[in-house]
């Protein structure tokens, strides 16, 4: 069976839920993920690698999202995962080679939205008025005051809006059903699509959580702050990348939630017990596209 003839139809209302129940999973299994994260966060550091950090780091992260996607799993299944689950994606043949291939789509669709960008910046203002910009921040400001909305800023924001909505579902596809990677990103956007209300529901209470995540951190941050010399500066960033990694963990239940309503996944799906993996093989003529969730 296709991915896409697995998509259901939820309610807009359940969208509103998915950070609650992505919140209930992290209290369920609060020592094994902190333990996830923390492995997380030290394996982005990545990015600090000079010149080629940010490529790798885009090409990786969904492998290392798959492994919390599959955390959520067994906390849901009422087991205890442990850092190792993390790097579930690459100790899966079938999976990896897709999972990596969403970060190229990720960086290529990066890329596209860029060149629309640039674009659209290019044909409403010169080199030597950036380079005024660049060099006063009150310039930069009067620069954008004066920038109108064109084809080219439309087209960079649906190019970005549909790599994320190929690459959300398709993570979790490719790594509980092994799918590859067309089938998986178009099963995505179809389900998106499908449910979009849910979807714009789920936003909603995404944009109040971060209102609230960044006021509160703000607070601390201000309280840091007033710590002598370097020390508040160190112990305000530390603190940045905890909360930054707990917000990532948060969202990646959320969308652990959102595949399990929208894919009818759960973690008392039969296994296959030969194999001891999260999904079904197929049978001996059946195609690599028609995998059973």
């Amino acid at each position: 069976m296709r991915p896409d003839e697995r998509i259901q139809r939820v309610s807009a209302a359940s969208g509103l839920f998915w950070l609650i129940k992505s919140t209930a999973l992290i209290r369920r299994g609060s020592g094994s993920m902190v333990s996830v994260g923390a492995l997380w966060l030290l394996l982005s550091m990545v990015v600090i690698i000079p010149f080629i950090g940010q490529l790798i780091l885009a090409i990786i992260t969904p492998l290392l999202t798959a492994g919390v996607l599959v955390a959520f799993d067994q906390i849901s299944a009422g087991r205890a995962p442990t850092s190792a689950v993390l790097l579930s994606g690459w100790h899966r043949p079938k999976s990896r080679p897709v999972l990596l291939l969403l970060g190229l789509w990720t960086i290529i669709g990066a890329m596209v939205a860029l060149s629309f960008l640039a674009s659209w910046l290019t044909s409403q203002i010169s080199e030597a008025e950036i380079q005024a910009a660049l060099a006063a921040p009150e310039n930069l400001t009067a620069m954008l005051q004066n920038l109108e909305p064109g084809t080219g800023l439309y087209l960079a924001g649906a190019s970005m809006v549909l790599v994320l909505m190929g690459l959300y579902f398709a993570i979790p596809l490719s790594i509980f059903g092994e799918f590859g990677l067309w089938p998986s990103v178009r099963a995505s956007v179809i389900a998106i699509i499908t449910n979009l209300f849910a979807f714009l529901a789920y936003l909603l209470t995404l944009v109040a959580v971060i209102g609230v995540f960044v006021m509160g951190l703000m607070a601390i941050l201000s309280v840091l702050m007033q710590l002598p010399g370097v020390v508040g500066v160190m112990v305000s960033q530390i603190v940045i990348l905890v909360a930054s990694m707990a917000l990532q963990i948060l969202l990646a239940g959320a969308q652990y939630v959102a595949f399990c309503e929208i894919f009818g996944w759960s973690a008392t799906t039969p296994k296959n017990t030969d194999t001891g993996g999260l999904y079904d093989q197929p049978s001996d003529d059946s195609s690599p596209d028609e995998v059973e969730l």
